[in-house]
């Protein structure tokens, strides 16, 4: 593969996990808590094991899967039972996503006394340049509307 190609298919995946990100929160969590199912860890253990605990456990899941999947692949692990069709690139954009989650989370917390500065620190964090910046659109939320944001490249 040529970096042209690996920057490409970079653009897709993130475009494509972006996706599967809005979709799966409406199912977990929603546009009020969108972290609602991760802060079960928080909440459950009294907040002993914190929210981004819960998200890195979550990524240590989709580490291991992935390397069952792969012992399996190559030989080395007896064929079981179990799931056959998930696929590496699901597990990837899995792990892209709980990647976003924790930023997201951490800002969150950085953020707690005062919301506004999410956008303050995505911004100096995370600029968006050139093109990027005039093809992101942010939806205002209106009686028949929800918020959502979206990035058209």
């Amino acid at each position: 593969m040529k970096q042209a190609q690996l920057i490409e298919l970079h653009k897709r995946i993130c475009k494509h996990a972006c996706e599967l990100m809005r979709r799966k929160n409406n199912d977990y969590s929603g546009e009020q808590s969108v972290f609602g199912n991760l802060d079960a860890c928080d909440v459950v253990t009294g907040g002993k094991c914190s929210t981004e605990t819960g998200i890195l456990i979550r990524v240590s899941d989709k580490v291991s899967r992935g390397l069952n999947i792969e012992a399996k692949r190559v030989g080395s692990n007896q064929q079981g039972e179990g799931v056959t069709d998930e696929r590496f690139t699901d597990l990837g954009e899995d792990m892209v996503n709980y990647a976003v989650l924790l930023i997201a989370k951490h800002i969150d917390r950085l953020a707690e006394s005062d919301p506004a500065l999410i956008e303050q620190i995505m911004r100096e964090s995370f600029p968006l340049q050139g093109d990027e910046a005039s093809t992101l659109v942010i939806e205002t939320v209106g009686p028949d509307s929800s918020a959502a944001t979206r990035d058209d490249r």
